[in-house]
């Protein structure tokens, strides 16, 4: 505790001229010492009676003294003994400095004061509560006066008792329940300060003396020794409230002012400086003041130096309070969501803390781009610059539009640097399809946050309130990650701010690039000082955003125009400086020429000239780049840098370009060499970077590997298609092959006894902290995980599926090992720490479907994808709960649970409620409240689209069944069909309200507005094969195609059924379109709408004649004989993803029928009441199928009869109480199962419990439930191993 004091001693004689002062206002004190002896009552003189006309109790409760000016804080004053709300803070002279000084030092705070009866005696009438009751009374009042600012700061000023009562009643409210309803505990919450002035917390001297005097007052008037007693030295009262206090005040802050002198008076309390403060309180300071105790509260004027110290520490708490405050209400809804089980937002962090929170992307701008060379792009960086300075907001966005290679990013760096140091640059986010990360919009948002809290510091604390309150902030859809990581702040920043977005046209998803498009152009205009500047290459998607938007200034084609004098003017300048001590003036001119405008195609030629690795000479490099055919041809100049590689290098540079083409994110160069080195390739990556210096860089801080401009990725990507019979000019890299290198070279470095996994890898010591409350946690991830580690974790899975399948079994073997315990358990705790279980679950999933894996090893990592599917939450929140939390819950017949359990045994044990398998997915999916009129898989067959006529799309996961988000709504009819994009990133619908629509398959957002045309319900829609086109065919009798991007409409309706068009879809190569009618009859239509139509005399491919038919896709003739048998109307067919099968829909049946030469078995697997519509996913396993008198989706095997088991809804019986708000854990105390499935105690995570054993946990004597699998299922746990906090590292110790 502090010690100060705020000015120097007052002389004796001033001392003694006020208490002189003092004695002579106040006639009613006793002048000497009363004797208690009753003999001698009548010599004591009572004080003289007040206004008769006025009751003391009018002067009880609150008194409102100032209310400030849009007040930020309430300063709240309570007199102590024998006080009165306003005349305690009021000199002799008649000055309250709560009222005539405090409000115009402090006019943005509230003051109140808070009147209680605190007399020992009156004439009129004496309380007779406690220091307990009047605490009760005080906290109660406060509840009531602060109706409606309940988070407002608080700032109490205390007096003698006042101090003391105040203390009781935040103790109140600090044992108040946080999910209680009342208000209570926001009083401890919202308050920030305490000034105590003359407080007794131990006791006061003359308290006895006191009760004496009351005992002669007694035959006078009302008197009361109930606060007294409890003011005894060390009091049971005292003592009692002094221990609560401890926990109620950690986050409080307090002053304790102590009086200078003593009153000579007996009639009044002295407190001495030991009573006065509290020692060893780390939040407090004690000042002395020169003044006796009952003028340690009263100040005659500014120049007085009492109230100077005063309000210098009330000015700096009110400055402080509001963020202070901030900070304890986001802890305090974390409890308060706990407990309630609502969305828990995160504890306040620093901003290091704030970073481990908010990914970045690997990819660094200044690694491929560089600024404009000085005196170039004159007049495009002034117009940019003039846009950035024009206090007309009417333009926010800057779209600087132009080719590949035209220097666009070279121009948004010089702009960004000037920026930055004009303090007004807020982030930046630079796009490229070299980099997995930097591809996709998928750390946009974090990433410019993590550049906000760096360039313009002083939004840290809004940007840590906004990730605080949104702890699922990354989980959210784009829109909200952009309005609260960026949006939210940037509107509390008094200066105009830009962010700077380049090369959006890399950005990979279509609709990723629309969705961050209108997300811009709708927070330009809601957030006035928020301007955008971005670049992209001639993008229609782009353009169908921006094109029409007001909000956009467009400077398009400006950079390589050889139109402009100045961009011809810059690239001769750039060559001239480069090239001006190789080469003559006129070929260098002459080259400026060849580069036609293109800077890309200057810089790569200046490279190649001044490169000196090489034999040839600048002139003979010169001669053959003028001699290219096509000026400008950036292909043609890449040719010539492979080819000058010597031939007997050429295998050798192929293939190592083929490992720098598959890798998913950027490799340092000792990652490369040793990646080399793995896979047997002679060669030096060093050598490879010299000899190709003019193409590939190395970036000096990271000793990163990368390609000197995306048009480099782009050409060797299409060299790696095939090779050109004949050309020997054009270089061909193996992918494929590389793909399976890579794997195999990820898979040794996971398995390395040095570098390679490990149990507890980041040294965590605590299981008690998830992985965001460790503050170094980031540190720790770059220190003991190495990055070629991070890259195999995250990638192998995607390069293993990325190779063939005869390299893919030859692996098999190398990597079985990974997916078997210990290692599999290690991998998963990287997975945690870097943020990689989302990509692992979708690697798994791919890997998996390689049908030429052994079936242990599929199974292995089926296993481990419904692992880490089911336990996500505990796996990506807490690297030490996947032993923790993870195994003991794994179901009985997990593989990994087998294995995993037998080296660390040291955890909980789930006696009974243990799953014996992970659940397979539902037949029926439930969620509409309508018949489902539509089904169809996801590309990868992972997800599943359904519509209704409830009017809503849902997405459902195929191996869980559950539904993937909330339902897509906009359609005000029921919706007939939908389809997903080839990319699987979009979903199409048609409806009966005459519209189709598009919309984001992630986030459920529809993209752009209805595509309108039809003028009758649409029953169906396809995507072509790119992706780019949408054809709808409706009961209007016609169809229609889309540009899948803008929405408009291409050409006009193909108008040739002569009846309901009720199906289409493009075949494999997107040239043709093919539709089925009620008219009977199927139509191929071509590129040039040639029509070429069957017509169908008995039947169509599903009929209402009672056949299936088949038809060669090419002649339009019938294949073998109708299939017969069928009871009612064939509604829908669907072919297997191998043509085995054929899936028909019939009146209420869905038939699965053997489609090999020769054979007509039929299989009947799911019965409905109504029509059915079916399709296949695109693996083939699974069938789906609906019905439009059921609101189902029923999901079943194309092989597996036994699929088709009738069963009931799941029931339950059980003998149960109320659950339990506490839990019984040994050795901890206060244990709370949140909401999320986590058993806190304390706010230490124990471990986390799966949803269907949650019940049953807080239901100790549930003993019974049939069946088993119930969600509401009996659960016990037996914790005599059980290892956690910081002996979680014992899990390790098996058991006997």
């Amino acid at each position: 505790m502090d010690q100060e004091m705020s000015l120097p001693k007052t002389s004796k004689k001033s001392a003694s001229k006020s208490k002189s002062k003092r004695k002579t206002n106040r006639p009613s004190e006793p002048e000497t010492t009363p004797d208690i002896n009753p003999e001698r009552k009548l010599e004591i003189k009572p004080e003289i009676k007040p206004d008769p006309s006025r009751s003391k109790l009018d002067d009880l409760g609150f008194l409102e003294i100032s209310p400030g000016i849009e007040p930020v804080v309430d300063i709240i004053a309570i007199h102590g003994l024998q006080g009165h709300r306003e005349k305690t803070w009021t000199t002799d002279d008649g000055v309250c400095w709560l009222r005539g000084l405090l409000p115009s030092d402090l006019p943005n705070v509230r003051i109140l004061s808070y009147g209680y009866d605190a007399d020992t005696d009156s004439h009129e009438c004496v309380s007779t509560q406690t220091i307990g009751r009047q605490a009760e009374g005080l906290a109660n009042a406060l509840v009531r006066i602060r109706e409606g600012a309940s988070r407002r700061p608080m700032i109490f000023i205390a007096h003698n008792i006042g101090g003391i009562i105040l203390k009781r009643a935040l103790v109140i409210s600090h044992n108040q329940n946080p999910g209680s309803k009342g208000h209570l505990r926001d009083i401890l919450v919202s308050t920030h300060g305490v000034l105590f002035f003359g407080t007794p917390h131990f006791g006061a001297e003359n308290t006895t003396f006191l009760e004496g005097i009351n005992l002669v007052l007694s035959l006078y008037m009302e008197t009361t020794d109930a606060v007294l007693k409890d003011l005894r030295s060390h009091s049971t009262e005292l003592e009692n409230i002094q221990k609560d206090w401890v926990a109620a005040s950690e986050n409080i802050s307090s002053i304790f002012f102590c009086e200078d002198y003593v009153m000579s008076n007996q009639g009044e309390v002295n407190v001495p400086h030991h009573s006065a403060s509290i020692a060893g309180d780390r939040n407090a300071t004690m000042v002395i003041l020169h003044a006796d105790h009952r003028n340690l509260v009263r100040f005659p004027s500014r120049e007085n130096d009492n109230y100077k110290a005063v309000h210098y520490h009330l000015k700096e708490y009110v400055n402080t309070a509001p963020e202070a405050i901030l900070d304890k209400w986001v802890q305090e809804d974390d409890l308060r969501n706990v407990v309630l089980g609502e969305p828990t937002p995160k504890r306040a962090i620093q901003l290091s803390e704030l970073m481990v929170h908010l990914p970045s992307v690997t990819f660094v701008p200044s690694s491929v781009h560089n600024t404009c060379l000085k005196g170039t792009r004159k007049a495009v960086l002034e117009a940019i610059q003039d846009w950035a300075n024009n206090g007309d907001s009417s333009k926010p966005i800057f779209w600087l539009c132009d080719i590949a290679g035209s220097g666009k990013s070279t121009v948004a760096m010089t702009a960004m640097e000037s920026w930055r140091k004009q303090g007004v640059l807020g982030g930046q986010f630079f796009f490229s399809m070299a980099s997995s990360d930097a591809s996709t919009t998928d750390r946009l948002c974090s990433s410019i946050a993590r550049d906000l809290a760096q360039f313009l510091p002083k939004l840290t604390p809004y940007l840590s309130q906004a990730v605080t309150g949104n702890p699922s902030i990354m989980q959210s859809s784009f829109d909200d990650q952009f309005q609260t990581l960026v949006t939210g702040p940037v509107e509390l920043w008094k200066g105009h701010v830009v962010l700077v977005i380049d090369a959006v046209d890399e950005c990979k998803s279509t609709s990723q690039r629309k969705k961050l498009l209108d997300t811009l152009s709708t927070a330009v205009q809601k957030c006035k000082n928020l301007r955008v500047f971005m670049t992209s290459r001639p993008d229609p998607v782009i353009e169908s955003v921006l094109g029409s938007l007001s909000v956009k200034a467009k400077l398009e084609d400006r950079l390589h125009n050889v139109n402009h004098p100045n961009n011809i003017s810059d690239i001769a300048l750039y060559v001239h400086q480069s090239l001006n001590q190789t080469l003559s003036e006129e070929k260098r001119q002459r080259l400026v020429g060849k580069a036609n405008g293109l800077f890309i195609w200057a810089s790569t030629a200046c490279r190649m000239i001044n490169d000196e690795t090489k034999m040839e000479t600048p002139e003979e490099i010169y001669d053959r780049l003028v001699s290219l055919e096509e000026p400008g041809a950036i292909d043609e100049v890449y040719d010539l840098a492979f080819e000058r590689t010597g031939k007997e290098s050429y295998a050798i540079q192929c293939q190592m370009l083929a490992l720098l083409l598959v890798a998913f994110e950027p490799l340092t160069v000792g990652d490369m060499e040793d990646l080399v080195k793995h896979v047997g390739v002679r060669g030096s990556v060093k050598r490879l970077i010299r000899n190709l210096g003019s193409v590939l860089s190395v970036e000096p801080g990271t000793n990163l590997v990368q390609f000197r401009h995306p048009t480099l990725f782009e050409y060797l990507g299409r060299c790696s298609i095939a090779p050109v019979v004949g050309d020997s000019k054009k270089i061909y890299l193996d992918a494929v092959n590389a793909h399976g290198q890579v794997a195999s070279w990820c898979v040794r470095c996971l398995k390395s006894r040095t570098d390679g996994l490990k149990f507890n890898i980041c040294r965590i010591e605590s299981s008690f902290r998830l992985n965001r409350q460790i503050p170094d946690l980031e540190a720790r991830v770059s220190r003991f995980i190495t990055r070629r580690l991070r890259y195999a974790s995250s990638h192998w899975l995607f390069h293993m599926s990325g190779t063939d399948g005869k390299r893919r079994c030859m692996l098999e073997k190398e990597f079985g090992a990974v997916v078997q315990s210990p290692r599999v358990l290690h991998w998963m705790e990287a997975l945690s720490l870097t943020r990689g279980v989302p990509r692992a679950i979708a690697g798994l999933r791919a890997l998996a479907g390689h049908i030429e894996l052994k079936g242990e090893t599929r199974r292995r990592i089926s296993d481990i994808r419904r692992c880490l599917i089911a336990f996500s939450v505990p796996i990506q929140e807490s690297a030490p709960h996947v032993y923790i939390s993870v195994l003991p819950f794994t179901p009985k017949e997990s593989i990994l649970r087998i294995e995993g359990v037998r080296e660390y045994g040291g955890t909980l044990n789930v006696i009974r409620g243990l799953e014996h398998a992970y659940p397979g997915p539902p037949m029926a999916l439930q969620g509409h409240e309508e018949s489902v009129s539509g089904v169809a898989f996801s590309p990868d067959g992972s997800r599943i689209a359904s519509c209704s006529e409830d009017h809503t799309i849902r997405l459902w996961d195929v191996d869980t069944g559950e539904p993937m988000g909330n339902p897509f709504r906009g359609h005000s009819g029921s919706v007939w069909a939908v389809a997903f994009s080839p990319d699987g990133s979009r979903v199409a619908s048609g409806s009966a309200d005459k519209t189709i629509r598009l919309w984001d398959a992630n986030t459920g957002e529809q993209l752009g507005e209805p595509l309108r045309g039809h003028s009758d319900w649409v029953k169906a829609v396809a995507f072509s094969p790119d992706g780019v086109r949408v054809v709808s065919g409706s009961w209007d009798r016609t169809i229609r195609l889309w540009d899948a991007n803008t929405g408009e409409q291409v050409g006009e309706p193909l108008r040739d059924h002569s009846s309901w068009v009720n199906t289409v879809a493009f075949s494999p190569d997107g040239s043709r379109v093919v539709s089925g009618s009620n008219d009977k009859t199927i139509r191929r239509l071509g590129q040039c709408r040639r029509i070429l139509t069957r017509r169908l005399t008995n039947s169509s491919l599903a009929s209402g004649d009672k056949t299936i038919r088949l038809w060669g896709a090419n002649t339009g003739e019938q294949v073998g004989e109708p299939l017969r048998g069928y009871s009612d109307s064939v509604n829908a067919v669907a072919f297997s993803s191998d043509g085995s099968h054929i899936a028909s829909g019939f009146a209420n049946t869905v038939q699965i029928l053997d489609n090999t030469p020769g054979s007509s078995s039929k299989q009947l697997i799911q019965r409905y009441e109504h029509p059915v519509l079916v399709t296949s996913s695109p693996d083939g396993p699974r069938i789906v199928s609906c019905s439009t008198g059921d609101i189902n989706v029923m999901l079943h095997a194309d092989s597996d009869p036994d699929i088709n088991q009738e069963g009931g809804e799941s029931t339950s019986s059980y003998l149960a109480e109320e659950p339990q708000d506490v839990l019984v854990i040994p050795g901890f105390n206060q244990c709370l199962l949140t909401y999320d499935g986590w058993v806190q105690s304390t706010g230490r995570f124990l471990f986390w419990v799966p949803p269907n054993n949650r019940y049953g946990l807080q239901n100790p004597r549930l003993i019974l439930t049939m069946p088993t699998s119930s969600s509401f299922r009996a659960t016990k746990l037996d914790f005599t191993n059980f290892q956690c906090g910081p002996s979680w590292t014992n899990v390790q110790a098996s058991t006997n």
